[in-house]
């Protein structure tokens, strides 16, 4: 959480969190900015852990067999018009990427389904 002024990076890698499978899940900024998950059942998703208030947060999510079965994002998301995304990746090689990012210490986080029907090999 230090500052670094004016750095120059050539190149960079984010940390992939295996999110693994299953149902609810909580996405934790603190195990990195780039999951992949794999939905069994209806799953209700929560987020914990981002930047504070005045610093951005991002993070995203690739969602494997997310149409499969429902989701319950938390209330704290917007979604453009205000419309969850309907997801289309609905086999295990398939996957929808979403991104979300928050300016106020997650009290309201900003999502967007950035790719539908990804093709996806872990």
């Amino acid at each position: 959480d230090g500052i670094l002024q004016r750095p120059e990076f050539k190149d960079y890698a984010e940390t992939l969190v295996a999110a693994g499978s299953g149902q609810d899940y909580t996405f934790n900024l603190e195990n990195g900015n780039t999951f992949v998950r794999t939905v069994t059942g209806s799953s209700i998703f929560t987020f914990s852990n981002p930047p504070v208030t005045g610093r951005v947060g991002s993070f995203t999510i690739i969602l494997v067999n997310g149409a499969s079965f429902p989701i319950t994002w938390p209330n704290s998301v917007v979604w453009p018009n205000n419309i969850s995304p309907t997801l289309q990746a609905n086999t295990t090689s398939l996957a929808d990427v979403i991104t979300f990012f928050t300016l106020n210490g997650g009290t309201r986080w900003y999502g967007n389904l950035a790719i539908k029907k990804l093709a996806y090999a872990a």
